[in-house]
């Protein structure tokens, strides 16, 4: 028995260490090209591969490197399941963590035929099919790839032209890591930088399995799409109980010409769990049809269920003819009788001038069928400087759908119609077709100098209501309230569309009452369906008009300046003793849950809300020792910045030490120095990656809070 166990384990053994090879990649090298180390790499990256098994790395040099050396566009690098790929070395490292991918490019080209031309490049520069998740490509640049319908006869062919992944009735997950890459200048006619499908599309009934890379720090420029996808196609639903991430990655001047996606396109996406982090989309277009950034295609059949997750995320200067930035299409595909579920969130995320060049949606669009059940909510964002044909944010539906939109803390700033600035372009709209029950709480936020306010649309025998609590509006443009409904009203049966404004400031000196609440009949004034309590407005007759004695009910505030820090910079926090401090009603924070404004304070201070977004967190009048302790704000600036130098100005304070310390969005503590306090600072935050942080610092003459988002 021993004689026969002592050879079975040697066995063993071999195999395990067969399996743990490592391979040596560079170009320059002139030794035996066995590949067992730098002096001896391979020169060519095919050999590598071809030499390679499941478990094995392959360690790669700054380099350019192409699939092949002849003109045959349909050969690819293809990657083997369970090999670990890393590129950015200089050639004679040791440790994985002593290479500089930045430094040492190493790039994937498909250039491979004539230098410039296009026509005669790759198909795919890079391909795999049923890859794992020990599978990690990380540190290469991938570029070149040009794939598009005139030029293969083969469907496949025109997808992914950077990289295809495809799925495998082998595998129930296919989950390769990619990180730290670059896609930059592929074409095809779908997914110019990356394609990842789990159907062939020349027999897309034959469905594989789930095909969800990880993706994490990688950049998509340049790269472009005949029809949808620009950068990137995901073709496939995220597997059971499973959510497909992209974290810390920028989309960068991509475009999708005939349809959707200049960024990304989402299709085969029923049942699915996306999460995408930290990423910044800028330059992204779809010049034919929807979603500048990010357009997401909800598939049949019925009901199905969706989850996505918007975390971090900048969008600046994306453009499509609607859904300037994101897009999500529930409509299209489906028919009367069929359902879906949609569970959005959209959280700590900058949308800075998007353009839906057409029609809606200039940051989101939300575009759903019949019987349908969304929840959007919507938390610490900021919306400037975007341009729609009517509307920044809207979710639009058709028949018999359950929808709810809730939007706390946020920022719409200078958001117009496209077509000129005095222009109807509400910030934010809600509502649709026939039977529909819709829900929207709009709370903590600003409305300035945008095109119009908040909206919220019925057709026939719909029940809606919007709920608006501790907003500012100012300088809006004129019709700062929109609701309209079907003439059918009939109130006995449940058919509504009802207004409820709370703790409100609304100074809008350039409109009137009929605009300022326009109620679905443009020449004529009344007030039925709104019901406004604790709130000051600019307006000092508003009680002549149909209904007025039922919307104006409890302390309104009329004609009272509201006390602004400096509403010329835009600045509508209050006072101390603005008349707007301790008036309005703590059961309405209370019972929404608002337990901080918009700076992130606490919301109630002194014993009585605040109207408004803001919170004074100081107080003119005399109170009591026993008040709660409270914040000063940190004046921060620029604020977003994408550099990480960040300078701060702090109010009444002596000259002396303090204890900075920084917490990200989950309230995680990621940086703790004791500096150096002067009323103005200059701090480096650069080390910190993309997102939302709350700053606090604790020194001898009190506490200061300030929130900064990090581009």
């Amino acid at each position: 028995m021993r004689s026969i166990f002592i050879p079975c384990l040697f066995y063993l053994l071999s195999i395990s260490l067969s399996a743990q090879s490592r391979y040596y990649v560079g170009q320059s090298a002139t030794g035996a090209q066995t590949g067992v180390s730098w002096a001896d790499a391979f020169t060519d990256l095919q050999q590598a591969l071809t030499a390679a098994s499941a478990g094995d790395t392959i360690w790669v040099a700054a380099g350019v490197y192409k699939p092949t050396s002849t003109a045959d566009r349909s050969v690819s690098f293809v990657l083997n399941d369970g090999v670990a790929l890393y590129g950015g070395f200089a050639g004679s490292e040791t440790t994985l963590n002593a290479r500089n991918f930045e430094t040492n490019k190493t790039i994937l080209s498909g250039d491979i035929g004539t230098p410039g031309l296009t026509s005669d490049n790759s198909y795919h520069v890079v391909r795999g099919k049923g890859l794992g998740a020990t599978t990690v490509l990380d540190g290469f640049a991938i570029r070149d790839g040009y794939s598009y319908n005139e030029f293969t006869p083969v469907p496949i062919d025109r997808y992914g032209a950077g990289m295809l992944l495809e799925g495998s009735t082998n595998l129930l997950d296919s989950r390769p890591l990619i990180q730290n890459c670059v896609f930059e200048h592929n074409h095809s006619n779908s997914g110019g930088g990356l394609c990842a499908t789990w159907s062939d599309f020349d027999t897309p009934e034959q469905i594989t399995s789930p095909v969800n890379p990880v993706l994490r720090n990688c950049t998509f420029s340049r790269n472009t799409a005949s029809a949808n996808g620009g950068a990137f196609h995901k073709n496939s639903p995220s597997a059971p109980a499973d959510t497909f991430i992209l974290e810390d990655c920028r989309f960068l001047d991509n475009k999708a010409y005939a349809e959707k996606g200049g960024g990304i396109f989402f299709s085969s996406t029923a049942n699915s769990s996306t999460l995408v982090r930290r990423c910044v989309f800028e330059r992204d277009s779809s010049f034919g049809d929807a979603g500048g950034a990010v357009a997401y295609y909800a598939d049949p059949p019925d009901l199905s269920a969706y989850t996505l997750l918007f975390d971090s995320c900048v969008f600046r200067e994306n453009m499509a003819a609607e859904g300037g930035a994101i897009l999500f299409d529930g409509y299209t595909g489906f028919v009367q009788g069929e359902g879906m579920i949609l569970n959005c969130k959209i959280q700590n995320c900058m949308f800075e001038k998007n353009l839906a060049r057409i029609a809606n949606g200039s940051a989101f669009f939300f575009f759903l069928g019949f019987n349908v059940k969304i929840d959007v909510e919507v938390e610490d964002c900021a919306f400037v400087g975007n341009l729609a044909g009517d509307i920044t944010g809207e979710i639009s539906f058709a028949k018999d759908c359950k929808s709810k939109l809730k939007v706390n803390r946020c920022t719409f700033l200078g958001n117009k119609d496209k077509n000129g600035p005095n222009r109807l372009c509400v910030a934010l709209s809600h509502g649709g077709g026939a039977f529909n029950l819709v829900e929207t709480e709009v709370s903590n936020c600003t409305f300035f100098d945008n095109g119009g306010g908040v909206a919220g649309t019925s057709a026939a025998r719909n029940q809606n209501t919007t709920r608006i609590a501790n907003c500012t509006f100012f300088d809006n443009n004129e019709y700062i309230f929109v609701k309209t409904w079907d003439p059918v009203f009939n109130d006995s049966i449940q058919y509504f569309n009802d207004f409820f404004i709370d703790n409100c400031i609304i100074w809008e000196p350039g409109t009137d009452l009929r605009k300022m609440f326009y109620n679905n009949e443009p020449m004529v004034s009344n007030m039925y369906g709104y019901h406004l309590n604790n709130t000051l407005l600019n307006l000092t007759d508003s009680t002549s008009v149909p209904g007025a004695a039922q919307a104006f009910q409890s302390n309104i505030l009329r004609g009272i300046a509201p006390g602004f820090q400096d509403s010329v910079a835009g600045d509508l926090r209050l006072l101390p003793c603005s008349p707007a401090v301790n008036k309005g009603n703590n059961d309405i924070p209370l019972g929404m849950g608002l337990q901080d404004d918009l700076d992130g304070l606490p919301r109630i201070r002194y014993g009585k809300v605040d109207l408004g977004a803001y919170e004074q967190q100081d107080s003119c009048e005399s109170v009591s020792t026993a008040a709660a302790p409270g914040f000063l704000l940190l004046v921060l600036w620029p604020n977003p910045s994408s550099e990480g130098e960040l300078h701060v100005q702090i109010p009444v304070i002596d000259p002396g030490s303090g204890v900075l310390r920084v917490f990200d969005v989950q309230g995680r503590e990621v940086y703790t120095k004791t500096i150096t306090v002067r009323p103005n600072n200059t701090w480096w935050l650069g080390h910190l990656p993309p997102g939302f942080y709350t700053l606090r610092l604790s020194t001898d003459s009190g506490e200061f809070l300030g929130k900064w988002l990090r581009l």
